[in-house]
């Protein structure tokens, strides 16, 4: 099993074993073909690569290697729609009835609680006829028009609740202010600044050199519009830790789940889509991060990557 690491890395020689050994360990007991690991601490950046991006074995996982993020991509998203409020483009204010009018149930909903998961809108992928529509495109309005009929969960604001819909909202709501594909606006805003070039919207059918392949059938990437149609690679998710750790990009902590590890406060995220598993863990008072991608699908990282920040911050096991 193949192990990468770029040069001037954030781990030392006996972190990276520590590294190592937990990462085979893991992807030995959940049968993960592919895996690729980024580590931020300060201002050095490491990515590292294991296994093969098929099940049958036909190509190294590199750094650059590109994987599905699933729902890594809201924070993309969000901090997008912040640059545009701040450059006067986009109004947090906007009502679901600017984005999509025929969404009539949700007309008190603003942007702002489509980005925050407060708006109370059902999520289509929690639909019991997900699974019968999963495989077939399906446009942001369809997506949307599939719980236009379905009462909000909650009053508007009074709670937080997970919803792709809300993503899918938000992401039309972009392309509505600003009279652009959603891909490019994120690329203008967020990606080339920060010389994300492996990350882009993901095209399972579309054949690309050094990209990995999902260990399950994908299905329809239209499903994932703006909520989880993204991919990326380790050393492009390094630079967007460093840049949210250092508070170049800022997403207001949408989308993360927050809470408290070894002692300090942790932001976390996880990402799935047919065929792969991804996570991402930030602590900020350390200036430090972790991002895992694999070809694996449902595969929970969140130990994986706690056991990883612990070893990159010489935490005791």
């Amino acid at each position: 099993m193949l192990a990468l690491v770029l040069a001037a890395g954030a781990l030392s020689h006996q972190q990276s074993l520590s590294v190592n050994r937990i990462v085979h360990t893991v992807m030995r007991d959940h049968d993960i073909d592919g895996l690729a690991v980024g580590v931020v601490v300060g201002s050095r950046k490491t990515a590292r690569a294991y296994g093969f991006t098929d099940r049958f074995h036909s190509e190294r996982v590199h750094p650059q290697t590109r994987f599905a993020i699933g729902s890594l991509s809201k924070s993309i998203l969000a901090a997008s729609a912040r640059r545009l409020r701040a450059a006067g483009r986009l109004h947090f204010r906007m009502p679901v009835r600017a984005i999509d009018p025929a969404y009539r149930i949700a007309e008190n909903v603003t942007l702002a609680t489509l980005l925050a998961q407060r708006s109370g809108i059902p999520d289509y992928a929690q639909l019991p006829s997900f699974n019968r529509f999963s495989r077939e495109p399906q446009s942001p309005q369809a997506l949307v028009a599939r719980v236009a009929d379905l009462p909000l969960l909650f009053r508007p604001g009074s709670r937080t609740s997970y919803s792709n819909t809300n993503y899918v909202l938000a992401g039309m709501a972009i392309q509505t202010a600003t009279g652009l594909p959603l891909e490019t606006i994120e690329r203008e805003e967020v990606l080339a600044p920060l010389g994300m070039r492996e990350t882009r919207t993901w095209q399972p059918f579309v054949f690309e050199a050094r990209r990995a392949w999902g260990n399950v059938a994908p299905g329809s990437p239209t499903l994932a519009f703006g909520a989880a149609d993204l991919e990326s690679s380790a050393t492009d998710l390094d630079r967007w830790m460093n840049a949210l750790l250092s508070r170049r990009m800022s997403t207001g902590a949408i989308g993360f789940w927050s809470g408290r590890l070894f002692g300090f406060d942790v932001t976390a995220e996880s990402g799935y889509i047919n065929g792969f598993s991804a996570y991402m863990l930030l602590a900020p008072q350390r200036s430090s991060g972790v991002v895992i991608l694999c070809n694996a699908d449902r595969i929970d990282l969140g130990p994986l990557a706690q056991s990883i920040l612990a070893a990159a911050l010489n935490m005791p096991d």
